[in-house]
């Protein structure tokens, strides 16, 4: 197929929600590089949140059904939305993501004679789900990936535990980074210790106090409970300062729990910020307290800064060893005691940057034009044969 041909490709993507975080960010490059090559390009949005900004030349459908939440009502109502969908579009390839959008997506794709592809941001089964919502996620995808063309991870071990667990086949799958923007990010390296200050002082942050800081989506999975939680004593001697950075449904429950911790005044949210490298760059230690992930594009940011990590064991951080990131049990056992140690401790050398080449920008784009090739190619063969 010729590079012409392969750039006009018709694709449809669904997916479950787009509320600003590493998932979204992900999605939203990969639709404006699809949009760049000349592709028409349609996205359904689940839900009814306004959630991350769309590209622009993507034309959007929304799918009020399609929840997260299991719900056999609005369940069947999406699918039947979705086959609709997908009839009228009469698209060459259906791209979904997202564990809900990825099982009902391709479901109302499977006879429509597209091509078929699912990127798995996140783990929908194992560790951090309860075993009978594991087993069912599990199952589905199983059966899913029977009909799947194309499994695309964000993480080695992310596509090693989907193999391990019998979702589909090895030919299957490909493994496409996350672009975490890691640029901006890794010219703070050379800030020096005067220009850091001043930072704070531009930021507003105090001078003398240790910066521990989270960052991500405020939503339950993320549990900047536990960090706020377990770090309070730590907070309460007015040596130490929290900066939680991101939006979400749980900013309010977070609220409340400083106040009732009574550390409120040394916590700081401060929302969805275009500027985090500042914000990495003036801390002290990144504390990541996911119950799970893919491969979490925080980490992989503060690693480009130079920012030592303290972090539950979520999927996708034993790809970035050896570095000075510290891992601690899933339950967030000894949380308090490893970012202490942390905060007392020089500030570590920083991972190699080329470790981190496979997250730039340009190295994406080469991973997505070479899967967007083989794309191409299986729609021709599509094609010729119906």
């Amino acid at each position: 197929m010729t590079s012409s041909a392969a750039n006009a490709l018709h694709i449809v993507h669904i997916v479950t929600r787009n509320q600003p975080g590493g998932s979204a960010r992900n999605i939203g490059a990969q639709l404006e590089w699809e949009v760049e090559q000349g592709c028409r390009v349609e996205l359904v949005v689940g839900g009814h949140e306004a959630g991350a900004a769309i590209p622009p030349g993507v034309t959007v459908h929304r799918v009020h059904k399609l929840v997260r939440e299991p719900n056999p009502w609005k369940d069947t109502q999406a699918a039947v939305h979705l086959w609709r969908l997908i009839r009228d579009c009469e698209p060459a390839i259906v791209h979904t993501h997202q564990s809900k959008a990825g099982l009902l997506g391709r479901l109302a794709a499977r006879s429509s004679g597209a091509v078929l592809v699912h990127t798995v941001h996140m783990a929908s089964f194992g560790p951090g789900y309860s075993r009978g919502l594991s087993w069912v996620s599990a199952w589905a995808e199983r059966r899913c990936a029977q009909f799947t063309d194309f499994m695309i991870t964000v993480g080695e071990e992310l596509r090693s535990r989907y193999l391990s667990a019998g979702v589909g086949t090895e030919e299957q799958y490909s493994v496409v980074r996350s672009p975490a923007g890691i640029e901006p990010f890794l010219q703070t390296r050379i800030l020096s210790a005067e220009d850091r200050i001043s930072l704070r002082r531009q930021l507003g942050l105090p001078i003398d106090s240790s910066i521990v800081i989270a960052a991500g989506l405020l939503e339950k999975r993320k549990r900047f409970d536990m960090a706020i939680d377990q770090l309070s004593p730590l907070l309460g001697g007015k040596g130490t300062h929290l900066i939680i950075a991101g939006a979400g449904p749980e900013h309010g429950s977070l609220l409340q729990l400083a106040e009732r911790r009574r550390v409120a005044e040394h916590v700081q949210f401060i929302g969805h910020v275009d500027n985090l490298p500042d914000y990495f760059a003036v801390a002290n230690v990144l504390v990541h307290t996911s119950l799970t992930e893919g491969l979490p594009q925080v980490v992989v940011q503060a690693l480009a800064a130079g920012l030592p990590i303290v972090a539950t064991n979520a999927e996708g951080l034993a790809e970035l060893q050896p570095s000075p990131l510290t891992c601690i049990d899933r339950n967030g056992e000894g949380l308090l005691r490893i970012c202490t140690l942390a905060l007392a401790a020089p500030r570590p050398e920083p991972i190699q940057s080329e470790r981190l080449s496979p997250w730039t920008v340009w190295a994406v784009s080469q991973m997505r034009a070479s899967m967007h090739q083989r794309f191409a190619e299986a729609v021709q063969l599509r094609k010729q044969a119906s």
